[in-house]
């Protein structure tokens, strides 16, 4: 078992003990020497630095530059400057990597919340499809209105990309091709609806369509609770 100290100064001097299981630690032994590193400890710290940097490696830029000429053989626009600065290696001008790269990935929970509105908008609307009876008030209601580009929460973009690869446009209108900006706040009315939605379902087959009225329960949490007239 090898335990080794290793010092990264980061304003201050930190102090950092690991320990590995024996396998891993002739592992690292072996890089460390065959690195020429002065010490075990030595190997860790750049370990460490490369796995904690924005920066991209050498075999990344190489990788990056290699699918850039490409894009230029090909006739497609490219960043220049960025080409040049990831051949040449100026970290400076790396950041140019920002305007291409969402650095964040949209969490699961995020994820599944898009496909069950997606999903609840589907089901709300086949059900409509196969009711004998109709109703234009509801019909209108039932169209999705899309998420909030102005949010930040990432629904909107997620559902582009979604929309951009042939999923849900059986959903209207999505069936256009185009993602639905609501411009407006919308999130806290699909967490009431797919409460009601999924308080109603519990009581019903997977299969079995919904209800006119139980539709009309369902949109009317589109209206705030205390905007309701009755």
């Amino acid at each position: 078992m090898l335990q080794c100290n290793t010092f990264i100064r980061i304003g201050n001097m930190g102090q950092l003990t690991i320990t590995l299981p024996d396998e891993l630690e002739t592992k690292v032994r072996k890089h460390s020497r065959e690195g020429n590193y002065d010490s075990v400890s030595d190997f860790v710290r750049e370990v460490i630095l490369r796995a904690t940097s924005e920066r991209p490696t050498y075999w990344e830029r190489a990788h990056l530059v290699y699918l850039m000429e490409i894009k230029q053989r090909l006739g497609e626009d490219v960043n220049e400057e960025l080409l040049d600065a990831l051949r040449d290696g100026y970290p400076k001008h790396y950041s140019l990597l920002d305007n291409h790269i969402l650095r964040d990935e949209l969490a699961d929970e995020e994820v599944e919340f898009v496909h069950n509105v997606l999903q609840m908008y589907a089901d709300l609307q086949s059900s409509y499809n196969q009711s004998k009876k109709k109703d234009l008030n509801i019909k209108k209601n039932i169209s999705f209105p899309g998420f909030d580009g102005n949010a930040g929460d990432g629904h909107l973009g997620y559902l582009s990309f979604l929309v951009k690869h042939g999923r849900y446009t059986y959903v209207k209108p999505l069936d256009k091709g185009d993602a639905i900006n609501s411009h407006m706040t919308i999130t806290s009315m699909y967490e009431r609806m797919l409460s009601k939605y999924n308080q109603i379902k519990r009581g019903v087959f997977d299969r079995e369509p919904l209800t006119l009225d139980q539709i009309s329960t369902i949109i009317k949490e589109q209206i705030h609770p205390e905007h309701r007239s009755n």
